[in-house]
């Protein structure tokens, strides 16, 4: 191998103008050849591909995404392979280690994928925290996986699985191989509904799931990724048939078990998400997920003396355990216990201060307290994060009508708008949506004179 190693991008993509410019551009500093398989695009992937110097190749879909994948392997010409998706990108001071970790040799390297979301309720959700400014954007947060997407090239590696398809079902194979975890990070946008294409994946991966249950039938993964294909999409039923089998084909993985629950909770089957939940409270009495899953289950009940026990838990062992804050301050507000409820709100909104349910909640038990200017404050804020929520309109004006000074609200209306003109990231201070805070403002001023 030269000394200094060349590094080919390998991806594929139908369909993807939105995402794959941002994706090439982020890496092109340290790739030597790109190259895209398209499989069907009918919008400018191709030509935004083209212009960044990547090699389009084509093939038919053949209902199997390791197959694709491996078209993308053959005509690689460098030393090492970079896989990534077209809604990912790297950051970019983390490229002179991606190039410095393609100097060793025999290893292939895990990269952390941090895939954000506004979803607080999906598993391991932590809020942004300012760690990559530009790269966060407007996500309330994220999770993370690993998984092995920069290998050597020439030596056989390749692709397997038609969905969730992975390099390491061939490492297992290849024991000379050391995976190693790597410090740079793996950007990921696809878990957003801004994500047209979502459903219609959603869709295809449920089908492709399908196929590997019949394929494999005794592999409790392929049971546990179908269960929560059947679950993004909704199918609660089916969710819970497929994670019932995952935990019948191996006993002993917390999250089928925390998954199962949650998914028996929104079925309404309280009796058996609580005896699943406990179950999995035996694998892992630390289970900060479980407990929270539990204390919603019982919340539905209105058992809301078990729901305070077992969200505190879930608290006390992940402190900025948004969707369990959020249960809390619910149990605590039904409870008339309203204080130790806008506690609640309050440490969300130190973790995520746009989070438009606590900004809403929180107005609400202002109006309850009579404490109109600060209602306000809060229902306007939340009305402009959001200005097309229709529902937030309707809240807003009702507590307009209760200001008892008219140049208060205009006052506070003001001070909002400067406050999030100094504290938006780039995406919500576009020059769009400050004419739309104006004009939001000027519309509520004449309503206000002419009420």
């Amino acid at each position: 191998m030269s000394d200094s190693p060349t590094i080919s991008l390998c991806m594929i993509a139908k369909d993807e103008e939105s995402f794959i410019g941002d994706c090439i551009s982020s890496v092109l500093p340290i790739i030597n050849q790109v190259v895209l398989v398209d499989t069907g695009s009918t919008d400018k992937t191709i030509e935004i591909a083209k212009n960044l110097g990547a090699e389009v190749y084509y093939q038919d879909w053949q209902n199997d995404f390791s197959v694709a994948r491996n078209v993308s392997l053959q005509y690689a010409t460098s030393d090492w392979i970079l896989v990534l998706d077209s809604d990912e990108v790297i950051y970019s001071e983390d490229l002179p280690e991606i190039k410095r970790m393609c100097s060793e040799s025999g290893v292939v390297w895990e990269l952390t994928q941090r895939h954000y979301t506004n979803d607080v309720r999906l598993s391991d959700f932590m809020p942004c925290s300012g760690q990559f400014p530009k790269l966060e954007k407007s996500f309330k947060g994220y999770f993370e996986s690993g998984l092995v997407r920069l290998f050597p090239n020439w030596e056989g590696l390749h692709y397997r699985a038609p969905i969730h398809e992975l390099v390491e079902f061939c490492l297992a194979e290849r024991p000379e191989f050391k995976i190693k975890k790597a410090k740079p990070r793996i950007h990921h946008y696809g878990h957003t509904k801004k994500d047209d294409s979502k459903k219609k994946k959603g869709n295809l991966y449920t089908s492709l799931g399908q196929s590997k249950t019949t394929i494999q039938p005794h592999d409790w993964k392929n049971f546990f990724e179908l269960a929560v294909e059947h679950n993004n999409n909704l199918r609660y039923s089916e969710s819970a048939e497929a994670f019932r089998k995952a935990i019948e084909l191996n006993p002993t993985y917390l999250s089928s078990f925390v998954n199962l629950g949650y998914v028996y909770c929104e079925l309404g089957q309280y009796d058996e998400a609580a005896q699943i939940l406990e179950s999995a409270l035996l694998l892992d009495p630390r289970a900060e997920e479980a407990y929270c899953n539990l204390g919603v289950v019982y919340l539905r009940q209105d058992k809301l003396d078990l729901a305070e026990v077992n969200l505190r838990k879930a608290v006390t062992l992940k402190p900025f355990y948004v969707n369990a804050l959020y249960n809390l301050s619910i149990v605590f507000i039904k409870k008339n216990r309203l204080t130790s409820g806008y506690l609640c709100l309050s440490k969300i909104l130190e973790f995520i201060p746009e989070d438009i349910r606590s900004l809403r909640s929180i107005a609400s038990l202002h109006l309850e307290s009579k404490n109109y200017s600060q209602a306000l404050f809060y229902i306007t804020k939340a009305f402009f994060i959001s200005p097309e929520d229709e529902e937030l309109r309707v809240d807003l004006m009702r507590t307009v009508k209760m200001q008892p000074k008219t140049t208060d609200t205009l006052f506070a209306f003001q001070s909002i708008k400067n406050s999030l003109n100094v504290n938006q990231n780039a995406e919500t201070s576009s020059a769009k949506l400050s004419r739309q805070l104006e004009l939001e403002i000027d519309n509520i001023t004449v309503f206000l004179f002419n009420s």
